[in-house]
């Protein structure tokens, strides 16, 4: 299957788009998405440090800025790809496809975000379900060692209490 290219058109360091040859436009979704999510990662392990509130704020400023200004591009590209030269056939389904794995990149990370708040459950003592099993069948506890102490007779017991 032919993959949509942009016609005569790419992206360059900066994100602008120039005409030095065609460029599949599903590469560049997923190249101006990949770009905005390791923006969030960074932004995740800067904001991990020792910071002013303030700062806080600015770091989350500055990148909101720089990945609406990248999807911004993006979306101008793809309505101009939608409206002029560019072959149609795909790009609906290359951008479903970039929707698809933002949302499994964003069910993983709830996923593992449940899952670390419930590694705590996994260190519970496993319960004895069967000696539980044991006791409510036969009224007895048949696994417990025999000779734990040695029987005591019932009249050395008796005298024991008498004598106390």
């Amino acid at each position: 299957a032919a993959r949509p290219a942009v016609a005569n058109a790419s992206m360059n360091a900066d994100g602008w788009l120039t005409t030095s040859g065609a460029v599949p436009l599903e590469d560049v979704v997923f190249a101006a998405t990949q770009a905005v999510q390791g923006g969030l990662l960074e932004l995740a392990k800067h904001l991990g440090g020792r910071m002013t509130e303030s700062q806080r704020r600015d770091a989350i400023r500055s990148y909101l800025g720089e990945a609406r200004g990248t999807l911004e591009r993006l979306l101008m590209l793809v309505r101009w790809a939608l409206g002029s030269h560019a072959h149609t056939s795909g790009l609906s389904g290359a951008l479903a496809a970039s929707l698809e794995r933002q949302d499994a990149m964003r069910r993983a990370a709830d996923d593992l975000f449940h899952l670390h708040r419930t590694m705590p459950l996994g260190v519970v003592p496993q319960h004895d379900v069967l000696a539980a099993v044991d006791i409510l069948s036969s009224g007895t506890f048949s696994q417990l060692p025999r000779a734990l102490r040695a029987p005591v007779p019932e009249e050395a017991a008796s005298r024991r209490q008498a004598s106390r």
